[in-house]
């Protein structure tokens, strides 16, 4: 969203939001302070349905895993693992059973909140 959020200005009809952020040092403390802005109230009328952290390497270092984890106390969270050459190939054959999971996850939450307002 180019750190802009879409939120809706007409509050009967408040945007579903999901962050999303690279499993690294810097991207996991600007999730943090999305989700703070979010606690203040500054998302206006939106729904926030949780965050998808990618892991940036296949072998997480446990400061970062204990970071993710600590944010999955604030909020849902779905880890959505390293494709090794996604980079620079764009998009893989095969997705891990992660992404999908992250797609039926959020369908489900779209059906529970579309009468929400």
């Amino acid at each position: 969203a180019g750190r802009a959020l879409p939120v809706s200005q007409d509050p009967s009809m408040p945007s579903r939001i999901i962050l999303c952020a690279m499993g690294t040092g810097r991207g996991l403390e600007s999730l943090r302070a999305l989700l703070a802005d979010q606690s203040a109230g500054l998302f206006g009328a939106s729904i926030l349905l949780g965050a998808a952290i990618t892991d940036p390497v296949p072998r997480m270092p446990r400061p970062l895993v204990a970071a993710r984890i600590q944010l999955s106390s604030a909020v849902r969270v779905w880890r959505l693992p390293h494709i090794k050459g996604l980079e620079l190939d764009g998009f893989p054959r095969r997705y891990p059973a992660a992404y999908s999971r992250l797609v039926k996850d959020v369908d489900a939450m779209l059906r529970a909140t579309a009468h929400v307002g």
